[in-house]
C-alpha cells in the first residue's frame, strides 16, 4: 500500500485536485482468478457470517490446536491465501489450525465501490470477528498483512482481549500526522470518498522478485487495480493516530515481519512500532532485499518457517 505519511507534504496542495479526479468505478468481480488450484488435500471453504455485506471465509478443524484469524490488506482477497501467498491458509490448516478470514468492504467478493473502505469500520469489523471466534473455545491468533497489518494493530490495540498472539506481515503503519492536515482529508473524503489520492502508486516490482506471481496478480479480475481512495486513506491515517497511545500497553505475544525493500509500506513504521512493545514478547524480522508481499516473495520459505515456528511456539504454552 503507498505509504500514508507522504500525505503530509502534499495534501494541503492538491486537495482540490483530488476532488477533479474521480475514479471509474468498478463492478463488483465475477470472473475467475487466474491464481493456481489449491491443494487437493484443502476442503472447500464455509461461509461465515461476521457482519452484512461482508465475505467470510472459514476452514474449520474438528479439534483445532488453535484459531488463526487472518486479514487480507488492501485491494486484495481473502482467498488469494489459498492458492498464493505460498498457501498460506492450506499451511495452516495442514498443521491443525482452524483459519478465519474475511474480505473487506468494497474488495474481493464482498459488497460496496471497489477500493472504498472506512478503515475504522474494518477495525470494528475485525473486532467483532474476534469476539465471535472467542467463542470456539480455542486460543486464537490474528494475522495481519499490510493494510491489514494496521487494521489487526487497531483492533488490538484497542481491545486485546482473548488473544493468544499477533503476527504482523509488511504492516502499513504510517508515521502520525497533524491532525489538520486529517481533518482536511476526511472533508474530502466525505465529499468524494471514491477520489484518486494524487500520489504515484508504487512499483509493482515492489511486491515480490517473482515475475510469475506479479504477472498474475496483474491479470487477476478479482484484485483492485486502480488508486488507493480518498476514503480509505483519511481513514487510515485516523486509525495509525490512535497508536501511539495504545502501543505502551500492547502485552500481546508479537511477530512483525517485513521487507527491507518494500515500497508499499515503510518498513521503518514495522521498526518503531516494535521499539515502542516493550512490555510485549515482540520479534522483529527483517529480510534483506523483501518485497511486500513476503509470501510471493523469494524469501517466502523461511518467511512461512518463521511463521510457523512462531505459532508453534506460543501455541504450545496455550
Amino acid at each position: 500500500m503507498t505509504s500514508f505519511f507522504l500525505l503530509a507534504s502534499v495534501a494541503l496542495i492538491v486537495g482540490l485536485i483530488v476532488m477533479m479526479r474521480p475514479l471509474a468505478p468498478q463492478p463488483r468481480p465475477t470472473q475467475a482468478s487466474p491464481n493456481p488450484a489449491p491443494p487437493a488435500t484443502m476442503p472447500p471453504w464455509q461461509a461465515w457470517q461476521v457482519a452484512p455485506g461482508l465475505q467470510g471465509y472459514a476452514w474449520e478443524v474438528a479439534q483445532p490446536r488453535a484459531i488463526v484469524l487472518l486479514q487480507h490488506g488492501y485491494a486484495d482477497y481473502a482467498l488469494r491465501f489459498v492458492s498464493e501467498y505460498h498457501q498460506l491458509i492450506p499451511k495452516l490448516y495442514a498443521q491443525g489450525f482452524s483459519v478465519y478470514a474475511m474480505d473487506l468492504h468494497g474488495h474481493g467478493y464482498a459488497t460496496g465501490a471497489r477500493g472504498v473502505l472506512d478503515v475504522r469500520h474494518a477495525v470494528a469489523d475485525h473486532m467483532q470477528a474476534r469476539r465471535l471466534l472467542a467463542t470456539h473455545g480455542a486460543p486464537v491468533f490474528v494475522i495481519g498483512h499490510s493494510l491489514g497489518g494496521l487494521i489487526t494493530a487497531a483492533s488490538v490495540g484497542a481491545d486485546a482481549t482473548g488473544l493468544a498472539g499477533v503476527i504482523l506481515m509488511s504492516p502499513a503503519l504510517p508515521a502520525p500526522i497533524p491532525g489538520l492536515v486529517r481533518g482536511i482529508l476526511n472533508l474530502l473524503a466525505r465529499i468524494n470518498p471514491q477520489a484518486a489520492i494524487p500520489l504515484p502508486a508504487a512499483p509493482e516490482s515492489g511486491l515480490s522478485r517473482d515475475g510469475a506471481y506479479i504477472a498474475r496478480a496483474t491479470a487477476d479480475p478479482i484484485i483492485y487495480h486502480a488508486h488507493v481512495t480518498m476514503l480509505t486513506a483519511a481513514t487510515a491515517l485516523d486509525v495509525a493516530a490512535t497508536l501511539p497511545a495504545q502501543l505502551p500497553h500492547w502485552r500481546t505475544p508479537t511477530l512483525i515481519q517485513h521487507g527491507s525493500a518494500d515500497t508499499w509500506a515503510d518498513p521503518l513504521g514495522s521498526s518503531a512500532v516494535a521499539a515502542q512493545l516493550t512490555g510485549a514478547d515482540c520479534t522483529l524480522l527483517t529480510y534483506p532485499d523483501g518485497r511486500h508481499n513476503l509470501l510471493c516473495d523469494d524469501d517466502q520459505v523461511q518467511v512461512y518457517h518463521d511463521i510457523r515456528t512462531w505459532l508453534e511456539r506460543w501455541a504450545s504454552r496455550m
